[in-house]
């Protein structure tokens, strides 16, 4: 028995039972037909499928349309059609901003058609794939596909927003290695990329924005390095200027860093910590070793290092699984700290006097050469986050405005570009934060794949005649 029928069986035997138990009436019996089943409010399986790894989004759909397969996709959007509701899209459900949601429309949850298949070094991934499942499955293969570090998060979103991690500086971007997509549209239709060329082209960082909902991607893998090496270095400062001093040594540092290697600055309270990691054979060898001796002879403190083989390596990474209280935010892409010496600054004070509040600075580009795609920021150095996490109402309310606040700093300083992976609602001018030049094609093509809007979330691509 395949894994894909095996699947498929167990997904039957949980859509009968669930319209035993009182699914949703609105399809009749394709509920029970083992493609799509239909959860309205109140169902007992309504919350589960509701529920984001953000738990403060409390949006709340009319109906989850919990999908097997290509066809159930179709049958959702053409169930939404027919009842005009506006439809959301739900995957790893990792969303920052809780796009995968609406209130009072449909949502398509993908996360049963999570299949994986290698066919020679052609990966070929159902949209409900997370990271932790691709790593299961392709590392025991020697193969890698280069893509984030958290576990939960869905592979599919990553790749339609660009996809970065540990080791795109030396194989791409996510979304650079994706070669195929399948998607329907918003008439339900399905398209593909092999008769529509544009939609890979759209799919390749520019997707996140409600063109379709892809059913099937097909990427190219790399051969995967055998171990996962580690350093880390803690600073201790006091004051904004001692951490910005801190981090422009660290990022003249990280200039001269090798593909394989990549490196994080993480402020969090009075502490800085200073993250290398690199997959070479030698891994204090070259520009790596140099590094990693100027840093440890300026931290208050080296952690032991690590090198572990690579499966073991990357669960390091994997984060929380959830769900938790945050509003994390893209601090925007720059090529110099210095370029936004006001706003990190700004930002570093903030982290001092606001417990719960981290900036992290990330070595992005420069990547490999790739083929044509949306995704419009490659040539960046630096990528900034801003996380906010709380435990308590109270304290979330003191963080939400102060998270506003440097977001409005980071624009004064001349950030003006965003990672569309790390949205923030905040963001007025989102399409060309996101976009850039990519945004008139991409709504030339939400013209022909979406008609109707029928996929539309805050910051979603809009129509043509919308602007």
């Amino acid at each position: 028995m395949t894994d894909s029928v095996s699947a498929r069986r167990t997904f039957l035997a949980r859509v009968a039972a669930a319209t035993a138990a009182g699914l949703a009436p609105a399809f009749g019996t394709e509920a029970r037909d083992g493609d799509v089943a239909f959860l309205e409010r109140g169902h007992p399986d309504f919350e589960r499928h509701r529920a984001l790894f953000n738990k403060r989004i409390t949006l709340v759909p009319a109906s989850i349309a919990v999908c097997a397969s290509e066809a159930g996709v179709q049958k959702a959007v053409r169930e939404a059609a027919a009842r005009r509701l506006p439809v959301a899209i739900k995957g790893g459900g990792h969303g920052f901003e809780g796009f995968s949601l609406n209130d009072g429309g449909l949502v398509v949850d993908l996360a049963a058609m999570n299949r994986l298949a290698l066919t020679g070094e052609v990966l070929v991934s159902g949209p409900g794939s997370r990271l932790s499942q691709l790593n299961d499955f392709l590392l025991p293969r020697s193969r890698i596909l280069p893509a984030g570090s958290c576990g939960g998060v869905g592979l599919a979103g990553l790749t339609l927003g660009g996809g970065y991690g540990l080791f795109s500086r030396r194989f791409g971007l996510t979304c650079d290695n994706l070669t195929r997509v399948r998607l329907v549209d918003g008439l339900g239709e399905v398209r593909d990329s092999r008769e529509t060329p544009e939609i890979l082209w759209a799919c390749r960082g520019g997707g996140n924005g409600g063109l379709g909902v892809v059913t099937h991607l097909e990427f190219a893998t790399h051969a995967a390095p055998s171990t996962l090496h580690a350093f880390r270095y803690r600073f201790t400062v006091a004051k904004a200027e001692d951490a910005f001093e801190v981090a422009s040594e660290w990022d003249t540092l990280a200039r001269t860093l090798p593909p394989e290697a990549y490196s994080a600055l993480i402020a969090n309270g009075k502490t800085l910590t200073i993250l290398v990691t690199t997959f070479a054979s030698r891994p204090r060898s070259g520009p790596t070793g140099s590094v990693l001796d100027r840093l440890a002879a300026r931290a208050r403190k080296v952690e032991a290092p690590t090198s572990l083989p690579l499966a073991a390596g990357v669960r390091k990474y994997y984060g929380e699984k959830g769900p938790i209280l945050f509003k994390n935010v893209s601090a925007g892409f720059y090529d110099r700290l210095e370029d936004v010496r006001p706003a990190a600054l700004a930002l570093f004070g903030a982290v001092l006097q606001n417990p719960g509040l981290i900036y992290q600075v990330n070595t992005f580009g420069p990547f490999p050469a790739a083929s044509d795609g949306a995704f419009p920021h490659r040539d960046r150095r630096l990528i900034g986050e801003l996380q906010a996490y709380w435990d308590t109402a109270a304290r979330g309310a003191r963080l939400m405005p102060v998270v506003a606040d440097l977001q409005k700093q980071l624009a004064d300083a001349g950030v003006r570009t965003h990672y569309s992976n790390y949205p923030d609602v905040g963001i007025t001018d989102w399409a060309r934060a996101y976009y850039g030049d990519s945004y008139p094609r991409l709504q030339a093509l939400k013209k022909i794949l979406d008609p109707e809007d029928r996929f539309r979330h805050p910051q979603g691509i809009r129509l043509p005649e919308a602007g």
